[in-house]
């Protein structure tokens, strides 16, 4: 056992290692505990505790939910309001660690891993923890208890999925990017089969800059990386076939989406950017005055992050237009999306949520294909931009390395798909839906 690999689920956030001259992980803190707020911290650790030390001026700085990490000493009579959670011997000392309770008491809770037991790993975004949620009921039906290795975005939006036993989560490089192959080779001996779909989609089938491939001619990079990627992620867990990826609502948060739709009556639902430049489709605006023109009663609900408000405040004295980006969370706007009737956006967390959903779906596609991304998605209507860099296979963060529409100054392949396009497929589902857009 290697007691600094244990620590690492335990020590997320903003916390400090107390008594050393070095720090175990970069962003754990140095600074004197005297300083630091009361239950300010997420996190305590000490590899070296002695029964003498103050503990309990530690244990005050830890807030309720956040955990002190020891290596030495038992201290458990020398704290109140926990509950242990790790309590191992090694040769360093008892390896113990204690979540703070907000009620008064102590238990204890250790964890366990059964016999038959399976780990997949899939750190990155939204979409990449929906795209891989799709192996797992086959995995449960096959008698494992199965561990998610993710990041906090993606214990959010999985964090009810009846397929997952166990979450392991760590912060966005907590573990340096040179640890993660021996990280992993330490994790992966807890389990009788370990699943590590990191680069499944990123770096295989989207390529990044750092990359060969990435420079590669584009007919080539296309013919290489044009593959589905739930196939793909279901070849590498060697799990059979049949595309499953799903968010799962919560009873309370599908109650509170039926109360919404009530409030609406028809609703469109726009999802509003992505996590990379290339996700923003720029004529929006325009599409809603279209809507707002022939239908007096459809609302169009614009979803996303804090920092897409901007992109939703032209609309500020419309009513029919709900402005709820940065105001509901993520896992609101996919039980919502799930319940409206139409759902519109390019790449993006959202659309995976929804896309085996029941619900009509209209996505820009931008650096993927039918092929990769929408080739199995229920009631999907995949506009397809004619530009010759579409589609482009590659992971894109700075415009050095992207087509930029001069005049929209979003990425071309997003720019090329018009209003007309989009008017047309918007009709057609209504259409089909027997409703007046």
């Amino acid at each position: 056992m290697n007691p600094i690999w244990e620590i690492v689920p335990y020590t997320k956030g903003r916390g400090i290692e107390v008594n050393s001259d070095t720090r175990a992980f970069p962003h754990f803190m140095r600074a004197d505990p005297e300083c630091i707020k009361a239950q300010s911290l997420d996190f305590v650790f000490c590899r070296d505790f002695a029964g003498t030390l103050p503990v309990a001026d530690w244990w005050r700085l830890v807030k309720h939910g956040g955990h002190l990490v020891l290596i030495g000493e038992d201290a458990s009579a020398l704290l109140d309001h926990y509950a242990q959670v790790r309590r191992e011997e090694t040769d360093e000392g008892l390896f113990q660690v204690y979540v703070r309770k907000a009620s008064g008491g102590r238990h204890v809770d250790l964890e366990h891993i059964p016999e038959k037991s399976v780990a997949v790993v899939r750190l990155g975004a939204y979409g990449d923890a929906i795209q891989a949620s799709s192996i797992l009921p086959e995995l449960k039906r096959q008698g494992y208890h199965v561990t998610f290795y993710t990041q906090p975005i993606g214990y959010e939006v999985l964090k009810h999925d009846p397929h997952i036993d166990r979450f392991y989560v760590q912060e966005p490089n907590q573990v340096p990017q040179e640890l993660l192959l021996e990280f992993w080779n330490y994790e992966k001996a807890k389990y009788s089969r370990w699943i590590n779909l990191s680069e499944s989609v990123e770096g295989s089938l989207l390529v990044s800059s750092d990359r060969a491939q990435f420079d590669w001619p584009h007919e080539l990079r296309h013919a290489v990386c044009d593959h589905n990627y739930l196939e793909r992620t279901h070849a590498i867990a060697g799990v059979a076939f049949q595309p499953l990826a799903k968010f799962y609502a919560t009873e309370d948060e599908r109650a509170w989406a039926k109360k919404q739709m009530a409030k609406a009556g028809v609703a469109i639902v726009f999802s509003l950017s992505g996590s990379s430049i290339h996700k923003v489709w720029p004529h929006m605006d325009a599409i809603i005055a279209r809507v707002m023109l022939e239908s007096t009663t459809t609302k169009v609900v614009l979803v996303g992050a804090a920092s897409d408000a901007h992109l939703q405040a032209p609309w500020a004295n419309e009513p029919r237009v709900w402005r709820k980006a940065g105001e509901w969370s993520m896992r609101e706007a996919m039980a919502f999306a799930e319940a409206s009737d139409l759902v519109i956006g390019s790449e993006t967390g959202l659309l995976n949520a929804v896309g085996l959903a029941d619900v009509p779906k209209i996505v820009c596609l931008s650096h993927s294909s039918i092929e990769n991304l929408t080739k199995h998605w229920k009631n999907t209507t995949s506009l397809v931009p004619s530009v010759g860099c579409h589609p482009c296979h590659r992971m894109i963060h700075r415009w050095e390395h992207c087509n930029r529409d001069e005049e929209t100054g979003v990425a071309l392949c997003q720019a090329k798909i018009d209003v007309t396009t989009m008017w047309l497929a918007i009709q057609e589902v209504f259409r089909t839906k027997r409703m007046a857009a």
